[in-house]
């Protein structure tokens, strides 16, 4: 009755025409979920003669509810555009910004876009034809820099906002979710988008899409593409080595987490806590996750280099949440033959650092494994 009455709306609960209780007798509806996505669907719905037979013909279960959602909403702005919103949102580990969906939806619309654009998709993107996908994340982070340096690429921002207007019913409340985050409402909302758009030949979709939001968010991270991670965005560094790991991309993973001037960026902006966590990404658990993909994880963490900046993460952390900017002299401290001092002579420029010098420092690993503070 609430939700109908925010909208100036109501159901006849009369003796003759209850149609309230035509609802509630639904298998589903003790479900808070299912009341919801009906009450929504009711509200849009706007034939008031036929709404007896709208209810009767409304499916019993969330599944399949969610489905009929998903197939109004595709009539409503395209089936391509659907596709990729609810994929981004899917693919997301902890929701997307509300101020970085315009962008990774006109990426997305780029280069998995249909050949030609849908009659009934009420977007118009730049290209008719769908570009080839990008091959690396560097490819995509070029991309994603091109679109930014190119606002007239990038989807209308009237028509992204109606979009996500239209979604909110599959999203969390915004009260639950802070710095405006768009994540979905519940478990049964991915499981019916696997179903719908990630079946057959569409399967590896998912892999594209984490691959585009890992370039997008390395352009946020480095936009001068020069390794210099001089990004302000500490959400793209939270989430690149996520994305990169969950696209199968895990030697650009390994540069990225090997790599002294990103580590020093991503503990400068307050993410000391997460540096450990990127080394342990075997990417998204779920239903589409494949063997291979866990192989290639397993295969990540064996190799030297990775174990090496592991074990050293391990050891420095305290000493790198309280001052991330320690982080070169404690690469400095390492034995002359490690990986960790290689890549901070081949990264680094000792003119620029105020490092010293260690003469008669052991050259043997620490025996240490990790140091937990405050115990």
């Amino acid at each position: 009755r609430n939700s109908l009455a925010l909208h100036r709306k109501s159901l006849e609960e009369t003796p003759f025409n209850n149609q309230l209780k035509l609802l509630v007798s639904k298998k589903d509806a003790t479900s808070p979920f299912y009341l919801s996505l009906a009450c929504e669907e009711l509200r849009v719905f706007g034939v008031f003669e036929k709404v007896n037979d709208y209810i009767k013909q409304l499916p019993s279960n969330v599944p399949q509810l969610l489905q009929e959602v998903l197939r109004r909403l595709e009539l409503d702005h395209g089936v391509t555009v659907m596709k990729h919103i609810m994929l981004l949102l899917s693919c997301a580990r902890d929701g997307i910004l509300e101020s970085d969906v315009q962008g990774l939806l006109s990426l997305c619309g780029s280069y998995l876009g249909k050949a030609q654009p849908e009659p009934s998709s009420r977007y118009s993107f730049s290209q008719k034809k769908a570009q080839a996908q990008p091959r690396s994340a560097r490819d995509s982070a070029t991309a994603a820099i091109e679109f930014a340096n190119q606002p007239q690429r990038l989807l209308p921002s009237a028509n992204v906002s109606h979009l996500l207007r239209s979604v909110q019913v599959l999203l969390q409340p915004t009260s639950q979710v802070s710095d405006g985050q768009l994540k979905l409402a519940h478990n049964e909302i991915n499981r019916a988008i696997v179903q719908r758009y990630l079946q057959g030949v569409s399967a590896n979709q998912e892999t594209a899409a984490h691959l585009l939001m890992a370039g997008y968010y390395w352009a946020l991270a480095d936009p001068a593409m020069d390794q210099s991670w001089s990004g302000g965005s500490a959400r793209a560094f939270s989430e690149l080595p996520y994305h990169l790991a969950a696209s199968d991309s895990w030697v650009p993973l390994s540069n990225v987490v090997c790599d002294l001037r990103f580590l020093q960026a991503k503990a400068s902006a307050g993410l000391s806590s997460q540096l450990l966590q990127d080394f342990f990404s075997d990417g998204p658990p779920g239903p589409t996750t494949s063997t291979r993909l866990r192989a290639f994880a397993t295969k990540f963490q064996s190799l030297d280099k990775v174990n090496a900046f592991q074990s050293f993460l391990s050891r420095n952390a305290h000493i790198i949440m309280r001052s991330p900017a320690l982080l070169w002299q404690q690469a400095a401290n390492e034995p002359d033959d490690s990986f960790i001092v290689k890549a901070a002579v081949e990264q680094g420029n000792a003119d620029d650092m105020d490092i010293v010098r260690w003469g008669n420092k052991p050259q043997i690993v620490d025996a240490c494994t990790m140091t937990l503070p405050k115990f």
